[in-house]
């Protein structure tokens, strides 16, 4: 799943995965990402934090007190908020790419998350 609000940007990491064979479901902010995962449950979720409705943040709360661990990889461009990087990586995340997304980088941090050395290298 890739929740992300920039619809450019979520357009085109969707196509390019989906292209490797991924099985992609996009919301445009933790409300809607929210929504969707009470009907289906992704394997992976690559998560915006800077969004409207509902930011990265409340969404990831809001799924680990549900007790939903999946697994979330942070898709982000403010690695210089030391505090908030500090609280999201407590709440429990599998890693975090910097933006703009290195379509390598996005896979790599996918197979370690899932443990799923069958992904493709790209």
């Amino acid at each position: 799943m890739i929740v992300e609000d920039d619809f450019t940007s979520r357009t085109i990491l969707a196509n390019q995965l989906h292209k490797l064979g991924f099985e992609i479901i996009c919301a445009e902010d933790g409300r809607q990402a929210a929504e969707i995962i009470k009907y289906c449950t992704p394997d992976c979720i690559l998560l915006d934090l800077i969004m409207p409705r509902m930011h990265g943040h409340a969404f990831l709360t809001l799924l680990r007190q549900n007790g939903l661990n999946l697994p979330v990889i942070v898709m982000s461009s403010i690695e210089d908020q030391p505090d908030l990087v500090a609280t999201i990586e407590h709440i429990g995340i599998q890693g975090w790419i910097t933006k703009p997304v290195d379509l390598k980088e996005i896979i790599e941090k996918i197979k370690e998350a899932t443990n799923d050395t069958k992904l493709p290298d790209n």
